[in-house]
């Protein structure tokens, strides 16, 4: 075997203290694991990944199909397609009744990941804190840290199963350090939607303390009446100055795998965040933004319809959930998932989790992936279809009985 030279002096002292930090902010995944026993030939029942089973509606497919037979396969402006640029204005003033400039204001991003670290990237500096409501999706860590920011997470999941901040938890955890609030509703993993008046508290807070917020909203259009998604940018000229919202097509149109987003801001940070994203990976593909285009514009009763799936599903498995014994299942109030709690079971997350993907071959994530505040509950996906979720449900039930 030929070795490069110099190879035996590389050290994890050649790696940048960036990377190091955002490999120690890696929670262990379980999905590790499931892919082992992939691999060993064993069926998994995936009820972990947030994944719709739902095809991409075949309209937006065709749109894609026909830009690359059209040659659109080459490079485009590094903002996004002006196109898909208008449409997502578009968008925002029908979904969430927000303005937004397309020449100045929004940037197309590689799904909502890409614009969560554009934004930390562009907004901290080393010793930033940022206010994270806890339990929380685990990446959030590591997009505050690569750029030397510090999370600050406020623990406040209420017996209800909803996410309750108050205004005493984040004002006792702002100090003077303190750059951000990073906010995601619907909620990732508890199933929350935040309701306006906790927005408009969050709102005061932050102007108050002169923080600028971050927005995630992906899972936007799977909300679960009487509860409806408020984005906290709309609620005020002055909040909309302080917020960079970031969002994607991933959940909202089965998209996942497209890589498909969008951010929108003040003029001074987006200009940040697409100068780093032109240095990074310069645009998403621009057979794929006239998909986005598709999506955005076209009808949307396929958002209507797997909405209504995820309804039913929602019911069917918090009564499932609730039938069991240690179990206790609040009914989210949006996106595709439950977070259970298992207190009951006298067993921690992380080895309920285990034993349950190793005994009974069923993926569900614990709630400690998703900080301290997590455990004692276990992330159950919905997205999964019908057949997938029968048989886990089965499985947990005869895991716990």
């Amino acid at each position: 075997m030929i070795r490069a030279k110099g190879a035996d002096m590389l050290t994890d002292g050649h790696i940048s203290a960036a990377a190091r930090r955002l490999a120690q902010a890696t929670a262990p995944s379980p999905l590790r694991r499931a892919a082992e026993l992939r691999r060993a030939g064993v069926k998994v029942w995936d009820l972990g990944r947030g994944e719709p089973e739902f095809p991409t509606p075949p309209h937006v497919v065709e749109a894609a199909a026909a830009a690359m037979r059209a040659g659109e396969t080459h490079y485009g402006d590094v903002a996004g397609l002006f196109e898909l640029r208008e449409a997502v204005a578009a968008k925002l003033q029908r979904d969430n009744h927000l303005t937004a400039d397309p020449r100045g204001e929004i940037l197309v991003t590689n799904g909502t990941i890409e614009g969560l670290f554009l934004a930390m990237t562009a907004l901290l500096n080393p010793g930033d804190e940022v206010l994270v409501l806890a339990p929380a999706y685990p990446h959030y860590e590591g997009f505050v840290t690569f750029p030397g920011g510090k999370p600050v997470l406020i623990p406040c999941l209420g017996a209800d199963g909803q996410l309750q901040p108050t205004r005493e938890s984040l004002e006792e955890l702002i100090s003077p350090r303190c750059r951000m609030l990073l906010l995601n509703s619907p909620h990732n993993p508890t199933g929350s939607v935040l309701p306006r008046g906790s927005l408009e508290m969050l709102a005061q807070v932050t102007e108050r303390h002169g923080l600028i917020i971050v927005t995630d909203e992906v899972y936007e259009a799977i909300t679960f009446p009487p509860s409806a998604h408020v984005s906290i940018a709309a609620l005020s000229p002055e909040t909309r100055q302080r917020t960079v919202l970031v969002n994607s097509l991933s959940k909202t149109y089965a998209m996942t795998g497209w890589r498909l987003g969008y951010a929108v801001a003040p003029r001074p940070i987006l200009r940040a965040m697409r100068d780093i994203h032109e240095k990074s990976c310069r645009m998403a593909s621009s057979f794929v933004q006239r998909a986005g285009i598709a999506a955005l514009l076209g009808p949307q009763d396929c958002v209507e319809q797997m909405a209504k799936i995820y309804a039913r599903r929602r019911d069917w498995i918090v009564k499932q959930l609730n039938g069991l014994p240690g179990i206790v299942c609040p009914p989210p109030r949006g996106t595709f998932y439950v977070f259970p709690k298992i207190a009951g079971l006298g067993i921690t997350s992380d080895e309920f989790a285990r034993e349950l993907l190793e005994d009974k071959h069923v993926l569900v994530f614990p709630g400690s992936y998703y900080g301290a505040a997590g455990e004692a509950h276990i992330r159950v996906s919905f997205a999964a279809d019908d057949a997938s979720l029968e048989a886990g449900l089965a499985a947990i039930r005869e895991q716990v009985l």
